[in-house]
């Protein structure tokens, strides 16, 4: 369902590391260093904007607030596409949410495909005992952008990459108990085979985890 465009080799993002060091080319491990340094915590309430996640974000909120023990959110959404048979809960292009949630012992799917009904059923669910085993892990992970350079340049780290517009852009919400970690990815980040980071993502645990829940979701 991708038709995208390649919008080339782009200036990603510029990032100050308080080094004042002559420009020099960055090794793998020193961006993935550089770039951990910089992660930001992500508060819980600026996830799924509204703009495009009305129908998430209302299902997310009676979710939390009626308790569960454990939940995955997954979300993908079309930059560019029109939906088909709208009705008032439609944003500007399609969105597909799914729900996965364990409460009182019993494990749930929710799917909310950016319309107002959200179906549920009940599951013995692979997504949820996956997330819970290992969570450590999944707490670690970050995907990265497709990234084709990076250089030091004086004290200030400059990335160059690639970004193809009208791609599936998907996000993973994780909690478990108090904790939740979030992930927020685009289809070529998994699949351009030219960034450096392409066998990074390829790895992480969390991969595993969106290559499980797509694998759920056909069987339910």
């Amino acid at each position: 369902m991708k038709i995208g465009v390649t919008l080339g080799t782009i200036l990603l993002f510029v990032l100050s590391t308080g080094s004042s060091f002559c420009q020099r080319q960055l090794t793998k491990e020193e961006i993935l260093k550089t770039i951990k340094a910089f992660e930001n915590p992500v508060n819980k309430d600026s996830l799924f904007g509204f703009e495009i996640h009305s129908q998430t974000r209302v299902t997310l909120d009676k979710l939390l607030t009626s308790g569960v023990d454990t939940l995955v959110v997954y979300s993908v959404s079309y930059p560019g596409y029109y939906q088909l048979k709208r009705d008032t809960c439609s944003t500007m292009y399609p969105v597909e949410t799914y729900f996965f949630v364990r409460r009182t012992g019993k494990d749930f799917i929710k799917t909310v495909n950016g319309k107002c009904e959200v179906v549920q059923q009940e599951t013995d669910d692979k997504v949820i005992k996956f997330t819970l085993e290992n969570f450590s892990k999944l707490f670690e992970d970050f995907f990265m952008k497709v990234t084709f350079s990076a250089v030091l340049d004086n004290g200030k780290l400059r990335m160059s990459g690639g970004a193809i517009d009208h791609e599936p852009n998907y996000e993973i919400l994780l909690q478990v108990s108090d904790k939740f970690k979030y992930f927020r990815f685009t289809d070529s980040e998994l699949t351009n085979k030219s960034s450096l980071f392409y066998e990074h993502n390829q790895n992480l645990t969390s991969y595993k985890l969106f290559e499980l829940i797509r694998t759920q979701i056909k069987k339910d």
